[in-house]
């Protein structure tokens, strides 16, 4: 008999197990606004009964993929309270809001699901599914635009709108907004008010951004009154791809130099090629640092690039002149040293002077001898001699002053001028006249002409003068 007892016991305790399991919340819809327009608030009441043997406390919470971006038509979901603690066979009601979302198709079914589950026992949980009707906002504002089909960004437009109130009441303090997908602001919103049934017509000046890019894209034109969405049209249009890049060059001067800013923005919405040359020849280049490095092509300069919508780009070019000014000036304040020093210094110059030709084939050629004292003192047993090679024929022609001595050798005639002193500033010249012969061929090099004399301290100096080519 005991054995049959037991048997009996562990036999209900096998039957009655999966209960003990089994769920132990109930969840009942009692209200529900379960047909909203778009962009509105869609209210549940929901009735939450412990039906487990002990106190619990139930969380309610949202299906992640039931709200926005991965629901259509739900932004957010929110229950009030998100939690409730219950006894033994208690219930309590909870507020469940959907906010829809406004451009969400009208006139269809859209499901959510939220979760009551148990915060003790977190395998114990209910999934509700809450069915909303998006009904047309048509219903109660329609509104009847003439959107393009095609719009050209940055470019500003009239978009006729024609509104009508179908519902028995004044609506007052309606916002008409319109909005575009991936545009920021298009237009500014109109207020307006409307009696039952009364219609009125609209303009909406539309101004779509320069770099919004290119392609189909959902318009959208909204009405509201006190946040409340009254009417919606949802349509497509075609953004238009327009190149469009502006230039801004500023050049700015100043002392042997300059500072040229070229800058090209794109304020279209296409990505744009663009080539920007100037001619700079190698002088120039020389004296200018350009940024960042241009291409140099036939004695000019050339940056290529590509600008995307909103994209800016600068160059810079410095042009500097100041070190060649300086440079110049350095060579001339060097140069006047020189041509100073020559001035302040005892010179001698030989040069030559072409001749009538006497004969033909002869010609008469005539050599001065210019002599200076640069010096502020007096030179004293000055000397001057010059040889003329025997391949010329020497005249007996010297000009106003006749050499001292003329000494012929074998190779040359030695000419000898003696001058007692030369005053400072003071200057000699001596010429004479000599014939090539028609023997000689080709160009005659004339030895240096000597100068000697005894400064102010009594020394011998000695100068020559370059040499010179008689042709």
């Amino acid at each position: 008999m005991k054995v049959k007892n037991w048997l009996w016991i562990m036999y209900m305790v096998i039957m009655t197990a999966p209960l003990a399991f089994a769920s132990s919340i109930t969840v009942d819809i009692l209200e529900s606004q379960d047909e909203v327009e778009a962009g509105s608030t869609a209210e549940f009441t929901v009735k939450i009964t412990n039906d487990g043997a002990e106190r619990d406390v139930f969380s309610i919470e949202s299906d992640e993929f039931s709200v926005y971006p991965f629901s259509e038509f739900a932004r957010k979901i929110e229950a009030s309270p998100y939690q409730v603690k219950l006894d033994p066979e208690e219930s309590a009601l909870v507020k469940v809001k959907i906010k829809t979302i406004e451009t969400v198709t009208p006139n269809k079914y859209y499901d959510a699901e939220i979760t009551v589950t148990s915060v003790i026992h977190p395998g114990n949980k209910e999934i509700v599914e809450l069915k909303t009707y998006i009904a047309s906002a048509k219903n109660i504002i329609e509104i009847n635009p003439l959107v393009p089909k095609q719009i050209t960004p940055g470019k500003e437009i009239e978009i006729p709108v024609r509104i009508k109130n179908r519902s028995s009441l004044a609506l007052e303090n309606l916002e008409i907004t319109i909005a575009i997908t991936e545009v920021q602001k298009v237009a500014q919103s109109v207020r307006v008010s409307l009696k039952s049934q009364e219609e009125k017509q609209l303009k909406i000046m539309l101004n779509v951004d320069p770099v919004t890019s290119p392609g189909v894209k959902k318009i959208t034109i909204n009405a509201y009154e006190n946040d409340q969405l009254r009417g919606s049209f949802v349509a497509e249009v075609i953004v238009l791809a327009k190149d469009r890049v502006e230039e801004d060059k500023d050049v700015k001067n100043s002392f042997l130099s300059s500072t040229t800013t070229i800058i090209r923005e794109n304020k279209g919405n296409k990505e744009s090629m663009q080539r920007i040359e100037a001619r700079y020849n190698l002088i120039q280049r020389i004296f200018s640092s350009m940024t960042p490095k241009p291409e140099t092509e036939s004695g000019k300069v050339i940056w290529r690039f590509t600008l995307q919508p909103g994209e800016k780009k600068t160059i810079e070019i410095y042009t500097n002149y100041r070190p060649l000014f300086y440079g110049l000036i350095i060579v001339a304040i060097f140069t006047a040293i020189i041509l100073f020093s020559i001035e302040r210094s005892v010179v001698i110059k030989k040069r030559i002077f072409q001749g009538k030709e006497i004969v033909p084939g002869v010609k008469e050629h005539k050599i001065f001898l210019l002599v200076r004292n640069g010096k502020k003192y007096t030179l004293n047993d000055v000397k001057v001699m010059d040889l003329v090679p025997n391949i010329l024929d020497l005249t007996t022609d010297f000009g106003s002053l006749r050499p001292d001595r003329v000494q012929h050798g074998e190779r040359a005639a030695r000419l000898l001028w003696n001058v007692i002193k030369l005053e400072p500033g003071e200057e000699r010249v001596f010429s004479y006249k000599v014939k090539r012969k028609q023997s000689v061929i080709g160009d005659i090099v004339l030895p240096t002409s000597i100068m000697q004399y005894i400064d102010d301290k009594d020394k011998f100096v000695q100068v020559q003068s370059m040499r010179v080519v008689l042709e």
